[in-house]
């Protein structure tokens, strides 16, 4: 694994997916097939940055052992380093503050660019953080060595899919099945935000569509439909508010359960996502229309 596989914005699936979306967003048709067609192409997008995950875990696990000992090469432990980032093994050190994950405010750069010249910064440093992972308990974190069962069994658990029917639920009814200024302006299928000190800050900020209603409020504006679908993972499987939804996806797996099923059951775990109050029952109810519309989109 190197950088390019690292960093998220990778070209082959450019075409495919300008072409889909622009299917689902063109003419004034029914709402069923207009559902259809935004799950089917947005299940592509889905498919892939899963992919990214799961590889993620398995080279993980693999440049652990190769740490331990004492072959991995610089390179791959820019790599390492980078994964633990991303999925907030290891921490910042940054002084911003968000309400998601801090590394969206760095700026100038893209997302995955900053995490990994950050990477890149951590090991030529050698420092002694390096040899441990940081693991969400309540309201702080807990240091463990890298090597322990402990951290691996917490990368098994986090560094995970999200399934296609719970991903597709929240991308369609954040953003209208598509329709949303924020998810045609900016990339943004998920309603993924967060509030900064000054209005000004936020108006300034490239990286910010400020929310009408507060003027300190900012609704993220990704450079590809990629990016917000990578980043909506990460918040999934890493922030402290969604450990519950984790603890069912991991459950769900261990009985087997459908993909539908497991999804219905982590969507239990969404109850923090939204201010709505009925939020969780919404999602669920998106999902069984979901599952049957994927069906569809492998039988048209």
């Amino acid at each position: 694994m190197n950088r390019r596989h690292n960093l998220i914005f990778i070209k082959k699936c450019q075409f495919v997916l300008v072409f889909i979306v622009l299917i689902s967003f063109s003419g004034n048709i029914e709402g069923s097939i207009k559902r259809r067609n935004f799950v089917c192409a947005y299940n592509h997008v889905v498919e892939y940055i899963n992919s990214l995950i799961t590889m993620d875990r398995q080279v993980t696990l693999n440049y652990i052992d190769s740490f331990r000992s004492g072959t991995i090469t610089e390179n791959e432990l820019v790599d390492l380093t980078t994964i633990l980032i991303r999925y907030r093994f290891f921490p910042i050190n940054d002084t911003r503050r968000c309400r998601f994950f801090n590394y969206l405010c760095i700026t100038p750069s893209t997302e995955t660019d900053r995490i990994y010249e950050i990477a890149l910064e951590a090991v030529r440093a050698q420092s002694s953080d390096l040899g441990y992972c940081y693991i969400s308990s309540g309201s702080q974190y807990t240091k463990h060595s890298l090597f322990s069962e402990t951290c691996r069994n917490a990368i098994r658990k986090r560094v995970r899919p999200i399934p296609p029917p719970l991903a597709l639920s929240q991308a369609g009814l954040e953003s209208g099945w598509g329709t949303s200024f924020f998810s045609i302006e900016g990339n943004n299928f998920f309603g993924i935000q967060t509030v900064f000190s000054s209005s000004r800050t936020t108006r300034s900020n490239p990286r910010c569509i400020p929310a009408r209603n507060n003027p300190k409020r900012c609704v993220y504006n990704f450079n590809s439909i990629e990016t917000g679908f990578f980043i909506y993972s990460q918040v999934l499987n890493s922030a402290r508010s969604y450990i519950r939804l984790r603890n069912h996806r991991y459950e769900s797996e261990l009985r087997g359960d459908t993909l539908c099923d497991t999804s219905l059951q982590m969507a239990r775990g969404l109850d923090k996502y939204a201010e709505d109050p009925n939020y969780v029952q919404k999602i669920q109810n998106t999902i069984r229309i979901v599952c049957q519309t994927i069906d569809n989109c492998y039988n048209r």
